[in-house]
């Protein structure tokens, strides 16, 4: 019995060792609270941040890391890039930036342009994934509506106090 649970130990053991390393490639809307851009999509002026994290220790490059921004910036700017070096519409990160290192993570924003046209993405390439980020060109929900219906409320409770029948004792 021994060595059966010794033989399983080790076989699982050769299991839980990561094989490759994993890319997750991601963006939030900083001006909505941090959501996924991705669901939530972009209004006018809104900015976002995209997120690659890089979590293992078997990816080696030997060139720069670049993100196509191609679609991007025709539909928003640039406001950091987040240590990388923008050339033309790809945003270049140098080889001796840290891509051999667990846990890394590197970010850069760009702001939506005030224009906005009903059904447009923003579309952003890193190693073949697309991010598409859609613009949400209605306005939002906004207005005294809450407000004026508490006040309403309040004025309804004070009128019943003070108008109800009251019964000697």
């Amino acid at each position: 019995m021994k060595k059966f649970v010794l033989a399983f130990g080790f076989l699982s053991l050769f299991l839980t060792i990561p094989v490759s390393a994993a890319i997750d490639f991601s963006v939030q809307n900083v001006s909505q609270d941090n959501l996924n851009a991705v669901r939530t999509g972009v209004r006018s002026g809104d900015v976002l941040r995209y997120e690659i994290s890089i979590n293992g220790s078997d990816i080696n490059t030997e060139s720069e890391t670049t993100v196509d921004l191609s679609d991007a910036l025709s539909k928003a700017k640039m406001v950091n890039p987040g240590g990388g070096t923008l050339n033309g519409q790809i945003l270049s990160f140098p080889e001796s930036f840290c891509l051999t290192c667990d846990g890394q993570n590197f970010s850069f924003f760009i702001r939506a342009n005030d224009t906005c046209t009903a059904g447009d993405t923003i579309d952003v390439i890193y190693e073949g994934q697309t991010l598409s980020v859609p613009f949400q060109c209605e306005l939002v929900d906004s207005g005294p509506g809450a407000f004026i219906v508490a006040l309403l409320a309040l004025f309804l409770i004070l009128g019943y106090t003070l108008l109800s029948r009251r019964e000697p004792c």
